[in-house]
């Protein structure tokens, strides 16, 4: 059996942390976040939430404001592990190359 090695890869700092405010039908102002803390799906570390009673209510199933920004293409969400590419250098630092916002490293075990 091979031993587990730990390869860096870039991922954009919306793959942390991002959100975005939503209407609601009512014209209520509602925040759907990708992060580690907020959502109520045991099975996966990170994932999306929202304030709306229909989320905060729910089972952890996708409201239509969650459903509504997947569809939207607002959020990044960008890792070299998993979607391939590279991080852009510049002098000022590296970026991630679907939206130029910052990018982090992290070590996968391979």
């Amino acid at each position: 059996m091979s031993d587990l090695s730990i390869q860096n890869h870039w991922h954009c700092v919306t793959a942390e942390a991002w959100s975005t405010t939503v209407e609601g039908a009512k014209g209520r102002t509602y925040t759907v976040s990708w992060n580690k803390w907020g959502h109520k799906r045991p099975d996966v570390e990170y994932s999306y939430c929202c304030t709306c009673p229909g989320y905060q209510f729910g089972f952890g199933e996708d409201c239509k404001h969650i459903t509504l920004t997947k569809s939207s293409g607002k959020h990044c969400n960008w890792m070299q592990f998993r979607d391939g590419g590279e991080a852009i250098s510049t002098h000022a630092g590296q970026f991630c190359p679907q939206c130029g916002l910052g990018v982090r490293s992290m070590g996968w075990c391979v």
